[in-house]
């Protein structure tokens, strides 16, 4: 983003809609932490469940969220890189329209 390496955190429901976002300029623990509560302010509630790709440092966010906020101790957290193909199919088809446009 203007030149800068930005990584996109986003949470989709489950049609693939855009809850929230974030962009972040690190993609670690801190920064995935950042996230979760932003999308906590934003909506007044923890999530039922939490599907995410292989990377440890989010994993290791939302298991560490209970310990900063009761909200989340019933939040599941799901791992699959299939179950996550409805983000990414969206990332690429965001991308190509950008392209299309900036032509």
């Amino acid at each position: 983003m203007r030149g800068r390496w930005v990584y996109l955190y986003r949470a989709v429901d489950k049609e693939g809609n855009t809850v929230d976002f974030r962009l972040s300029p690190k993609r670690d623990v801190a920064a995935a932490k950042a996230f979760f509560r932003k999308a906590l302010r934003t909506h007044g509630r923890a999530p039922i469940s939490i599907t995410l790709d292989g990377y440890a440092a989010s994993h290791r966010a939302v298991r560490e969220m209970p310990s900063e906020n009761e909200v989340w101790k019933h939040t599941k957290l799901r791992s699959s890189k299939y179950l996550n193909n409805l983000v990414e199919r969206d990332q690429v088809q965001n991308r190509t329209h950008a392209r299309i446009q900036a032509l």
